[in-house]
């Protein structure tokens, strides 16, 4: 891999380090805001704002591995982070729907009658549990799918730099 190729990669992590961090520190404000503003504390409401809490906060997780030079593993998690954000839906009364950073996102809302649609929104978590019974719809993030794209050409620019690595050490050595 050429220096512009490597510096670029470089580039690349270090925006996706500092959107994981800012995406996820979104969210655990918007819960510390929810927390606060809650009149009703209920087991099943805890249990979700854990669930939340621990989402966004992987996020962060992502992007403080991927600041400390740990990219193997912060490109690992980051990818899973990211795939939890693809897909929303909502049907027979059962919704979940994770973004943290941007979403631009393309559906269909077949709650009342057909509808496409395309929504921008910021850090959310919605889960619905036998609620809702009347709403259906399905949303893609396409900018989670962007993400993963480029989370996974980083991760096989990062593998043939290891390997080309390994092969200029067989070289040297023979």
């Amino acid at each position: 891999m050429n220096i512009y190729a490597i510096r670029q990669t470089r580039t690349k992590i270090r925006a996706l380090a500092y959107y994981q961090i800012a995406g996820g520190t979104l969210g655990l404000v918007l819960c510390t805001w929810v927390l606060v503003t809650s009149l009703e504390i209920t087991t099943v409401s805890t249990l979700v704002l854990l669930l939340t809490v621990s989402l966004y906060s992987s996020s962060v997780y992502c992007g403080l591995l991927l600041n400390r030079g740990d990219i193997i593993r912060g490109l690992k998690i980051s990818l899973i982070n990211q795939a939890l954000q693809v897909i929303g839906f909502g049907m027979f009364g059962y919704a979940y729907k994770f973004i943290a950073g941007i979403s631009v996102s393309l559906g269909v809302n077949l709650t009342d009658e057909f509808l496409l649609r395309t929504t921008f929104s910021f850090s959310e978590f919605l889960i619905y549990f036998n609620s809702n019974e009347d709403l259906v719809y399905l949303n893609i993030n396409v900018v989670a799918i962007c993400l993963i794209y480029l989370i996974q050409k980083m991760q096989i620019q990062i593998e043939e730099d290891s390997l080309l690595k390994i092969d200029s050490l067989d070289d040297k050595y023979q």
